[in-house]
């Protein structure tokens, strides 16, 4: 480094230097001196940038002496850096400013994290309090210092208490323990460094993601940004917030939380806060609330500044596509759920027969023939569960290759017309939709009557006009309700995406597992599931106000975030937010080890498969972790091991209750837990310290049962080196047994035996047993998981900051998820071979090639699933940030709109053209009769003094009339009070415009959604008419806006007004997946 710099540490360093620095200069000045050395540092060699930066960092804090400042010290430095942001841009930072921000927030981190637990050791009783012989052998300053910060009281997050640097060099002399030492880490700086810079980083589970964006928000907060830290749910934030806001607080920044139970003030007061933690769904609806009130004084949340998202993905990708709604009361209309839920079920039951009859005419032929294939694959199209069919594809997978390349001849998403005319319906499984065919339609008109040709032009014309008509209307919610309870049946399963409570229907997530009990389905869904499961049935809510994840996310001005995830999905981030994606390697080398997976022939195999693999882990004490995708499959597999007398515990939706006890004791020596997806992502498995010399004294004792049960030598197998370093030292401490350790390619095997008491050498004889050991958590997966991400969030929960652990699939063919119809298993029989517990299984390179290729398949679609949600969901969220821009323009407005005159002339040209149209003059008399008795009425002029006038001239004349109605209103009321109600009108007819362009935009979705064809042209038909319907939403929004303007009556009251215009909503939070 420059001498400068040299200079300036050596001043700041030493305790003369300190005290003649504060004499002499300010902290400001201080902090200038270190940006000027910093501009003139020597280059060196090119390397990654945030990784020089970060050794710059701690470099910094060496010669900046930041250890040895007093926390006042460190507040000031820190206020010194702080400026005022620049409105409506985006952050940005220089270098020279980064490093000495980082550096200070890394001191902070260190003391509050790790010194201060000291303070939490005493009130917990850990050690004694501070007239104890334990504090009267501490020095004077770390007894003062515990007298400081009682003495100064708690707060929410703690004490407030600043303390002199004695304090914490007089605690690093005394403790020898490490026990207050928080030292953050390299990767912490990187990862911290990455958010700033706006990236999506991917952090493995255990590295300390919530310090990574501590440093990143207080980067910001100090540069003047509002900042807002989005968790999975309120646990987390008010965790990590009180957490970190003890460090943050230390540097003179506030910190709060937004929670559901939080009031209005609290919720204002929180979000005045430099930096609030919180979900997404909070954030969200808090947003909707503010772009519904009628004053600005009900108005909490600031503007969106900065966001950092933890666990991005599943907020960014899983999630995207989900809106956040504010409901209001059940929508006008009846669907008959229950006639069409009767209906669904008799066709479903009539194309089942169908299908078995094929079943049974595909055993008459042979898989040479031509019709094979093609009978074959339509059979599958009518019932794509069936396990007969499924394993008829995978047995003769050229013939149903032969007849798919047939069908869909044509298309590669659709089947020709011709070879589904035999069917009602078809499912498409993997791509989640099902379409009603001719023969289907026919069926249910037959039960209904007409349901509009194909259900996808219903009244074209009416339809490009902007609204459907009542018939219409009809037919479309008809053939919806249809539509919805095809998927509902045939798209859903209980245990994965719901299950049922009492009169109820809670929403699983597919991703977590978890419970969604604020969540519904929604379109008649949630009423088709209702019915389905014969549940009272509960009427869709009209929609007031919504928001995508996606599109709340979008309304930031700086977007970053953090997950354990990431990789796999850096193409989406990139794409739809311009995010790239970075990697941060782990603090300590990854240990866990992946075992080859297995596949088995039939579930019940892999059941007994999995018995015995967790009988074994249990017998040595490692703690196994059983992941399965559905509620159903976690009973099945607790059941058996129950009657195998396996001691475990289950954690599902229906168990969640005792989900904090289950994780706690879930790292315990011999503890086996099956659970769903909920023990993934945000789920933290703590193994006991003692684990690992448990397990390896288990082993020790496992073997002498072995060979004294006569047993001649004992073969022991560990998956790494550092296992087999634990076990050789535990096996040296034995006296009575001789160890050869042999490793051979990555395979560490100890060839155990009892010593002879003459020589000490091993007994002769060949092995006769073999014992495989692992250490730390074993995770099994004994489903697929079609959602690559969420399997490696599971197999995360083991070998966490470079513990020891291991991961294993352990599969069946049975698995519909697995194997795809068609698919050649002929190149796993290679790999065909027993399991230690001697069941026949596939296991070897085939094997693990498949498995990547699933999981890179599965990937593909679901991205282009969520694409097309997306795609959907864009649109609606540009047209919601578009009007909620118009309405905060117009709730803020202090006078009426100024559009007035152009709205007058907008709304007599639309009559005139009615009324005359292609300015037809024919028949001028009844026209002109008619036009007067609708301006009469709707516009409350008097127009019957312009007949005969030309209708070039008659807008004009009109527009000019409609002016002084509205002056002749204005002079009644009061120019103040005149604004005040066209500004709440207009607001409040917005709102209805708005409710009614909602719903339209829904049914062109769901119209699209019905047709024969069209699944991938449903987007492209969605924004064509996304436009033309903002113009009619923003030309009706006016004229009613106008209409009810210039009919107020005489009795008219500003109080009558306001009140009007705060109709009591009865207002239902509920988070909609679509």
């Amino acid at each position: 480094m420059a001498a400068s710099i040299s200079k300036i540490a050596a001043d700041i360093g030493s305790p003369e230097g300190r005290a003649r620095s504060r004499r002499s200069k300010s902290v400001l000045t201080r902090l200038f001196d270190f940006a000027a050395a910093w501009r003139s540092r020597p280059m060196r060699p090119r390397q990654s940038k945030e990784a020089t930066q970060v050794r710059h960092i701690r470099r910094a804090h060496h010669e900046m002496g930041l250890s040895e400042w007093s926390d006042r010290e460190l507040r000031d430095s820190f206020q010194s850096m702080r400026r005022i942001a620049i409105p409506d841009t985006r952050p940005a930072f220089r270098e020279e400013e980064l490093i000495p921000v980082f550096a200070i927030v890394a001191e902070a981190v260190r003391r509050r994290l790790g010194a201060w637990q000291v303070f939490s050791d005493l009130e917990a009783g850990v050690v004694a309090g501070p007239d104890s012989r334990w504090a009267r052998e501490l020095p004077s300053a770390v007894v003062e210092g515990v007298k400081l910060v009682r003495s100064a009281g708690r707060g929410r997050f703690g004490s407030d208490a600043l303390l002199p640097s004695e304090f914490y060099q007089s605690l690093r002399k005394a403790e020898t323990s490490n026990r207050y030492t928080f030292l953050p880490t390299d990767e912490q700086l990187l990862a911290g460094l990455h958010l700033v810079k706006g990236r999506i980083v991917e952090m493995q589970a255990g590295e300390g993601k919530t310090t990574a964006i501590a440093f990143a928000a207080a980067a910001h907060a100090v540069s003047g940004r509002s900042v807002h830290i989005l968790t999975g749910n309120d646990y987390l934030a008010e965790r990590d917030c009180r957490l970190m806001a003890p460090v943050f607080r230390s540097l003179g920044l506030s910190a709060g939380v937004i929670l559901e139970s939080l009031e209005l003030d609290e919720r204002r007061a929180a979000y005045q806060c430099d930096i609030v933690y919180g979900t997404l769904r909070e954030f969200g609806f808090d947003f909707l609330r503010d772009n519904v009130a009628s004053a600005l004084d009900e108005q909490v949340q600031p503007s969106l500044d900065v966001a950092i998202l933890d666990e991005a993905d599943q907020a960014l990708v899983d999630e995207a596509s989900i809106p956040l709604i504010i409901s209001g009361e059940p929508s006008v209309g009846f669907i008959p759920v229950a006639r069409v839920d009767r209906s669904v079920r008799e066709m479903i039951a009539l194309q089942e027969a169908e299908g078995q009859s094929w079943v049974n005419t595909l055993t008459a032929l042979s898989p040479n023939d031509r019709e094979y294939g093609t009978r074959l694959c339509q059979a599958m199209m009518a019932m794509p569960s069936s396990r007969v069919l499924l394993n008829l594809s995978l047995k003769h997978p050229r013939a149903y290759r032969r007849g798919t390349d047939e069908i869909f001849l044509d298309s590669p998403n659709f089947p020709g017309e011709e070879w589904v005319e035999d069917l009602y319906f078809f499912v498409d499984l993997e791509k989640r939709f099902v379409t009603l065919t001719q023969r289907g339609l026919d069926f249910l008109e037959a039960r209904f009557g007409s349901l509009g040709g194909n259900c996808a032009g219903l009244d074209a014309q009416n339809s490009s006009s902007g609204r459907l008509s009542r018939s219409d209307m009809r037919k479309l919610a008809l053939a919806n309700q249809i539509y919805q309870s095809l998927r509902a049946h045939l798209l859903l399963e209980n245990g994965l995406d719901y299950v049922v409570d009492g009169d109820s229907i809670i929403l699983l997530d597919r991703y977590t597992g978890r419970i969604r009990p604020e969540s519904t389905y929604r379109y008649g869904l949630q009423s088709a599931l209702e019915a389905k499961e014969d549940v009272p049935v509960q009427p869709d809510r009209e929609s007031l106000a919504q928001i995508s994840a996606q599109g709340l996310a979008r309304r930031y001005r700086f977007l970053s975030g953090i997950t354990g995830t990431a990789e796999p999905a850096a193409q989406e981030f990139e794409r739809r937010f311009g995010l790239k994606t970075v990697v941060v390697p782990t603090s300590q080398p990854m240990q866990r080890v992946d075992l080859p997976g297995r596949i088995y022939e039939s579930n019940d195999v892999l059941l007994d498969a999995v018995v015995a693999e967790v009988a074994r882990c249990q017998d040595l004490g490692q703690p196994v972790l059983i992941g399965v995708r559905s509620v159903e499959q976690s009973e099945v597999i607790s059941q058996r091991l129950a009657e195998e007398g396996v001691v475990h515990r289950v954690l599902n939706a229906l168990r969640s209750e005792w989900e904090e006890d289950i994780v706690r004791a879930a790292g315990n020596a011999g503890a086996v837990t099956v659970a769903t997806n909920m023990a993934g992502r945000g789920t933290d498995i703590i193994l006991s310290p003692e684990l690992s010399s448990q397990i390896t004294g288990r082993c020790v004792q496992v073997i002498r049962e072995r060979l004294m049960a006569g047993k001649s030598r004992v073969a022991v197998r560990v998956h790494t080196g550092g296992e087999a370093d634990l076990l050789e030292g535990a096996l040296a401490n034995c006296g009575d047994l001789t160890t050869n350790r042999i490793d051979d390619h990555g395979t560490i095997t100890f060839d155990v035996a009892q010593a002879d008491p003459g020589t000490g050498s091993s007994l002769a004889g060949d092995f006769s047993d073999c014992l495989t050991v692992g250490l730390g958590l074993q995770v099994i997966s004994t489903q697929f998981n079609r959602h690559p991400r969420v399997a490696m969030q599971q197999r995360g929960r083991s070998g966490r900051q470079g513990g020891f652990g291991s991961s294993r699939m352990l599969l069946s063919l049975e698995d519909q998820q697995l194997l795809a119809p068609g698919t050649d298993i002929r190149r796993l029989k290679d790999c065909a071979t027993r399991d230690p517990a001697n069941y026949p299984c596939w296991q070897g390179p085939a094997v693990e090639k498949y498995l990547r290729e699933q999981e890179y398949r599965a990937e593909i679609e679901a991205e282009a699933g969520r694409g097309l949600a997306n795609d959907f969901a864009a649109v609606s969220d540009l047209h919601t940030a578009a009007y909620y821009k118009l309405r905060r323009e117009g709730l803020g407005a202090e006078s009426h709109p100024d559009e007035l005159p152009a709205m007058a002339f907008e709304a007599a040209e639309e009559l005139v053209a009615a009324h005359f149209p292609g300015m037809d003059t024919s028949n001028y008399p009844a026209r002109f009769a008619a036009l007067w008795e609708a301006a009469t009425r709707q516009l409350a002029i008097d127009v019957s003094d312009f007949y005969g006038a030309s209708l070039f001239r008659l807008p004009d004349l009109m527009a000019d009339r409609i002016g002084q109605r509205l002056q002749v209103i204005q002079g009644r009321m009061g120019s103040e009070d005149f604004s005040e109600v066209a500004r709440r009108l207009l607001l409040e007819c917005g709102d209805e415009a708005w409710r009614f362009h909602q719903a339209h935009l829904h049914e062109t979705i769901q119209a699209s959604q019905t047709s024969f064809y069209g699944h991938k042209a449903a987007v492209a038909d969605y924004i064509l008419l996304a436009g033309d319907l903002w113009e009619e939403f923003r030309a009706s929004c006016r004229k009613a806006f106008l209409v009810r303007l210039l009919n107020l009556s005489d009795q008219w009251r500003l109080e009558e007004t306001r009140e009007s215009c705060r109709e009591p909503v009865e207002e239902e939070l509920l988070r909609l997946i679509a």
